[in-house]
């Protein structure tokens, strides 16, 4: 999924793109170990399609309705999601064309229990049955992943993100922030 070119410090957002679902995510604020693991890549690696991801953020839901007007949100998403932590380095190497480099994120129960809100009160298609949130440190060539599981096996990302408190809600005719009281 191509993001929308946003950087803010620790916000959520939903995009949508060129795609036919929205998806909300939270932005995090650059986090130096990922991009000391992406300048170590080797860029004969780097899958030349999707490449290393730009936008540092932990998807909340992907495949919801791009009909869903930004009003559905405001009694449903909360002011505090906890704190998130990040979990170990992994990939996902379930796509025929490409390995993705990611850092598994432990959910707080405020963000469970936003997406089971999100789930059970907007129309949503979900792609994948299990959640496993996580932030994206880029898409590599197929195979290529395990190399950079290996390479950086020794690493601590023992780190805390700190809590959000806005949101941003694109759409094809909507692109708006609000902030939660």
């Amino acid at each position: 999924m191509k993001p929308i070119k946003i950087m803010q410090d620790y916000k959520c957002k939903i995009n949508i793109a060129d795609y036919d679902y929205a998806c909300l995510m939270i932005d995090v604020k650059p986090i130096s170990i990922i991009t000391e693991i992406q300048n170590q890549i080797d860029k004969s690696d780097i899958n030349t399609e999707h490449g290393l991801e730009t936008e540092q953020h932990v998807t909340v839901v992907y495949g919801i309705d791009i009909l869903t007007h930004l009003s559905k949100f405001f009694n449903i998403i909360p002011s505090d999601i906890g704190r998130l932590k990040l979990g170990k380095l992994g990939i996902f190497d379930t796509n025929e064309n490409y390995d993705v480099l990611k850092i598994s994120v432990v959910p707080s129960e405020e963000l469970l229990k936003l997406r089971k809100t999100i789930l059970d009160t907007l129309p949503v298609t979900l792609t994948y049955t299990d959640y496993n949130p996580h932030i994206t440190i880029g898409y590599l060539k197929k195979d290529t992943g395990k190399k950079y599981l290996e390479k950086f096996k020794d690493m601590d990302f023992s780190i805390e993100l700190l809590k959000f408190s806005k949101y941003r809600y694109s759409s094809r005719n909507q692109n708006e922030t609000f902030t939660v009281a």
